[in-house]
Parts: structure tokens; sequence; C-alpha cells
């Protein structure tokens, strides 16, 4: 009889070298399917770690004995209901899943979430034009208002294994979409979004100042310490002229049918965060260009409409204030086809200067040049005349104007009911400029525009 197998770890060994000898058959391969089954369960503590000796003398084995005789497919497919259950904020489960515990004609008010994560149940919501979309459940993410230590549960912190589901921390729904977002286009992953996160959308001051002649002195001993002169401050207002106050954005209204609400709402959340990070990466990326680009100097013009050189990228960072260029959160931003070109131009000769521009990656995935990071936004402009596809400069002076508490999730309950589909719509409020040192003429970021 064979000893028993004691741990999932040993579990998924035997099933392996089932599966990866040569001469396995169709038998063994069957085996090392029961084994990982088995594997799975006992990871997730559905079955004992330790389900005692494993015999195949009567295979196919169908049932496992010690857990009331239920398959161990059965036992498999339990273990991987309950780890998506424990890796996954109820809450959002219980939003997705299309439950309303409220009539269609009542509103209520929940808190069903330790991760920040708030349902509410409204009726009678009319749209901006005053028609009527009837009931709607609104998710409102509250993470990023709490402490992080606050958005952990306590039935995940057990351990650290990913096998046990302890390396799974639900977060913020809404956070996940942003941060998912910020990779679909770079550009939003450099900006700031702490400096200017309010409560409301309205017009937000933030204090700036110029100090750019006056520098410390020595002190004689017994001397008088000269006075001033001070630095100027100033204010700079995120209302701008293309948006007024903090702007609405919306994901637009994605449906889905009742019955894939019912029976994949892990499945479903997963596909709408999804969505909804591109549509967002694709509004908020554009509009993040366009307000930079807007606001900021050429520092370089290129000799021709269709190739950047060496002299044209040196230069453009030689235009930048050293304070700015050398800064620890300066970095490029170009389109995917931009970095293309420079990888098949700049990139391809062996000079000595060229080493200065050979790209490699950095800790995140981003490609470097110069020794600094490449935020990829396909909202910049493509190589063409009098165009603006490279910038460079300190992206944490692009500041983003946003409202937190406003981000909300909406589900439209009754609308679409008719044809057995609910929608569900992303909300939020965000804008961006670019934040000048006291208000001057002085930049944090360059442009290089094509001749």
């Amino acid at each position: 009889m064979p000893e028993p197998l004691r741990t999932p770890t040993e579990l998924l060994q035997q099933a392996h070298e089932l599966a990866a000898n040569p001469r396995a058959t169709s038998a063994d391969l069957g085996r090392s399917k029961v084994l990982i089954a088995l594997a799975e369960a006992a990871a997730s503590g559905v079955i004992d770690a330790a389900p005692g000796p494993i015999r195949f003398d009567h295979f196919p084995l169908r049932r496992y004995a010690g857990d009331g005789g239920r398959s161990v497919y059965q036992l498999a497919e339990h273990a991987y209901l309950d780890r998506i259950t424990r890796a996954y904020d109820p809450a959002v489960l219980e939003f997705f899943s299309g439950k309303r515990l409220a009539g269609m004609h009542e509103t209520r008010e929940r808190t069903i979430s330790a991760a920040g994560i708030r349902i509410e149940e409204r009726s009678g919501l009319r749209s901006p034009n005053g028609r009527s979309v009837g009931a709607v459940s609104e998710m409102r993410d509250l993470s990023s208002l709490l402490p992080a230590e606050a958005r952990i549960y306590s039935g995940l912190a057990e351990g650290t294994s990913t096998a046990t589901g302890g390396g799974v921390v639900p977060i913020g729904y809404i956070a996940e979409i942003f941060a998912a977002m910020k990779l679909v286009d770079q550009i939003l992953d450099g900006a700031d979004w702490d400096t200017c996160a309010s409560t409301t959308g309205a017009p937000l001051n933030v204090p700036s100042l110029t100090d750019i002649s006056q520098s410390a002195a020595i002190v004689a001993e017994a001397g008088a310490v000269t006075l001033g002169p001070n630095p100027t401050f100033s204010q700079i207002t995120t209302t701008s002229t293309a948006f007024g106050d903090c702007p609405t954005w919306s994901s637009g209204i994605i449906k889905a049918s009742l019955q894939l609400a019912q029976d994949a709402a892990p499945a479903l959340s997963n596909i709408l965060r999804d969505a909804f990070a591109v549509r967002y990466a694709r509004g908020l990326g554009s509009a993040a260009v366009s307000a930079i680009v807007a606001d900021i100097p050429v520092g370089q013009t290129a000799a021709g409409a269709s190739a950047i050189t060496q002299a044209d990228l040196l230069g453009l960072v030689s235009s930048l204030d050293p304070g700015y260029a050398a800064s620890p959160t300066a970095a490029w931003s170009m389109s995917w086809p931009t970095l293309l070109t420079l990888l098949s131009t700049i990139n391809t000769s062996a000079t000595a200067g060229d080493a200065l521009f050979r790209i490699r990656l950095d800790a995140n995935g981003r490609y470097l040049l110069l020794g600094r990071p490449i935020y990829i936004s396909n909202s910049m402009d493509s190589i063409a005349h009098s165009n603006k596809p490279v910038i460079y400069g300190d992206f944490k002076r692009v500041l983003v104007h946003h409202v937190p508490s406003q981000n909300v999730l909406r589900r439209y309950d009754e609308i679409y009911l008719s044809n057995y589909q609910i929608g569900f719509e992303l909300v939020t409020r965000t804008d961006f400029l670019v934040m000048h040192a006291g208000g001057s003429s002085d930049s944090p970021l360059v442009a290089l525009q094509m001749g």
C-alpha cells in the first residue's frame, strides 16, 4: 500500500510525476487529474490536508469516502468556488450577481463590506435628460479613504501562501479599475493623484511658489541675518478652460444577461473591470495628454517631419530646467508606434554615443530611455508634420483633481428587465492640469515638435 500523501504540495508532486512520465498511460493521466483535484480541495480546506492513503488499484477512483462519498471532482469544484468567494470582496460578488434586497420602488442603503464597499439601492432615478431609468443599485468604493490595515480580511491573513488564498487581499473594486487603467495608458500612472483629491468637484486652489534667485549663505559670527526677499506665492486653480468644474465621466452602460450575473458573478466582475479600465484609459488618457500639451512649451523642434534623432532627444532634455530634468520622477511619454520608430532607428546603431539610447526595462517593466522610464500613451501624437509625439519632464507636476467619494458603479435593475438584462455604468469625476512654479512661465515638462 502506498504511503499517505500528507500535503497539497505532495499531491501535486505526485500528479506531476505521473503526467511527466513518457510511458504514462491514459489511466495514469486520469490518476494525475484526481490528485490535482484532491490537492485543490485540500489546499482550500474542503477536506483534511492529510486525506490518508490514496489507492488506485480500483481505478477509476470516482469517490473519496472520507468526504461523504462525494466525487473528487465535486470536491475540486467546491474548493475552487470557496477560493473565489474568499478572494473577492463579498459586496462585489453580491453586486454583480444582480441581487436586490429592496423592492423596485424602495430605497435602502447598506454598508456590507469591511473593505469599504457600500451598496445603495434606489428607486425612481432619472437620467440627465429627465428620462426615468427605474430602480438602480449603486456601489460606492470608499476603500481609498480607509487605512490599508482596515481593508484586510482577517480570514485571509492566516498565511501568505497563494495556495491557501493568503496572498489574495481584497481591495476596492473601483481602485482595481483605476490601477488597470493606469497600465493601459501609462501617462495616467505618472501623474499626481494625491495632491488634488477632494470631497467635491468644486474648483480647488493649489498653493505654489517661485524662488529661483536666492541661495543659503554663511552667517558670520555675531553677524546679522539677511531678511528676505520672500519667495513669490500664488494659487493654481483646477478650473480649466476646457472643462470648467471637475467634469463627470461615464463609461457608458454595458448590458449583461441576468443569467450571466446570477451564474458567473466573479467572471462578470472581471470582464467589466477590464472593459471599464480600457474605456477610462482612452477617455482620461486623451484628456490628460490634451491638458498637458496645451499648457507646456516646445523644447525642441525636429529637423524633419518623419524622423527623430539623438540630437532631438538630447536637445529636448537640455531645454528643461535641470531641477525638473534630473528629478527622480522625470520621465518620457510617447505612443507605442513612436517607441517602435526609435527602436528601429536610433537604437540600431552600435556607436558609443548610441549606448545611451539602448532601450531596457526597469523593475516595473517600463522601457527606459536615458535611464528614465517611458510612459506609453497611445493618446500621444504620431510622428507627423507639426505634431508633438514626445514629452519629457517631471510628470508628478501633472495634478489630477478627482473625487474618490463620488466614484460610483451603477447597476440598472429595472429598465432592461423586459429583455432579462441589467446594465452597468461607472461614473467618476476627474480633471487634469500642469502645475507651474508660482504660476510663472516656468514649465516642468517640454514637448518635441516635428518640423
